[in-house]
């Protein structure tokens, strides 16, 4: 026995049918949403590449700017500095709006680590405090106390 249902009403195309009249949006070069960062994985790839060169071009240059005695080496050490700079200021501006979100995101993290310290040292200090709840505490100071 099959599970196949034959329908027992029989659907024409002559009656009025919304899907029909429902207008399906299509999509043109001109009507292309521009993204403002690059989101392909080879772009993506080749961001990382540059951001890794860049920082090792610059660790280097610093390492052979203070280690190095001579103009020469000084030279070409801030030449590998200047060249990972500028990498890294290219991956920087390419990637402004992660670099955004990021700091964003950092300011967020921080600014919840500075309130629980507070809530933590609050909550200590009113543990430290003693309070009293006695009957004796809340007579007024019309009555005579013993």
């Amino acid at each position: 026995m099959s599970n196949i249902v034959i329908p027992k009403k029989r659907y024409s195309t002559w009656r009025k049918d919304s899907l029909r009249d429902f207008q399906t949006s299509t999509f043109t070069k001109e009507r292309r949403k521009h993204k403002s960062v690059p989101s392909s994985l080879k772009t993506v790839m080749a961001l990382s590449g540059l951001f890794v060169c860049g920082l090792m071009l610059l660790l280097s240059g610093i390492i052979v700017i203070f280690s190095q005695k001579d103009f020469v080496f000084r030279a070409a050490g801030a030449g590998l500095s200047l060249f990972g700079l500028t990498s890294l200021l290219i991956c920087a501006l390419l990637q402004r709006k992660n670099v955004g979100k990021w700091c964003s995101d950092m300011s967020r993290d921080l600014f919840a680590l500075r309130e629980a310290t507070t809530i933590i040292e609050n909550n200590t200090n009113r543990e430290n405090k003693r309070e009293s709840f006695s009957v004796i505490d809340e007579i007024p100071d019309t009555f005579i106390r013993q």
